[in-house]
């Protein structure tokens, strides 16, 4: 009877163990940040190619970009913390739909739905700009 008790405890630890390192969920539902810069368009990554950074999960399509977003996450990352640009014009975290997204001088910018982006994408300049001097009262 001991043994059996002893042979459940082990079992019990190596399922919570198990459970325990389960990988996080991926940030932008598992797209590859590399891939808005470098291809231009949105594209799932895979768990297999993975990063931490910043406390955050991120896929990538292939071991090369994840080589690129280890060299220099900060080319790659979204602005205001992957938070709805257009939202943040009005010092607003709104959550994003990953496959909408405008890249202006090397940086990527996430909406929160096509309607939105549409907008942005109309006076990306000034949006920009607003975004940016809410943001940094946000940090």
């Amino acid at each position: 009877m001991k043994l059996l008790k002893k042979l459940a405890a082990v079992v019990a630890i190596m399922l919570s163990t198990a459970f325990t390192l389960h990988a996080a969920e991926p940030e932008l539902d598992g797209y590859c940040v590399v891939c808005y810069i470098s291809a231009g368009k949105a594209v799932k990554g895979v768990e297999e190619f993975s990063a931490d950074h910043d406390g955050k999960t991120y896929y990538f399509v292939s071991q090369d970009a994840l080589d690129a977003f280890k060299k220099s996450p900060e080319k790659f990352l979204p602005q205001y913390d992957g938070w709805c640009a257009y939202g943040m014009t009005f010092g607003k975290k709104f959550p994003v739909d990953p496959t909408v997204f405008s890249v202006v001088d090397g940086k990527l910018y996430l909406n929160k739905d096509e309607k939105v982006g549409e907008i942005f994408e109309k006076d990306e300049a000034k949006y920009i700009a607003d975004a940016d001097k809410e943001w940094a009262k946000m940090k």
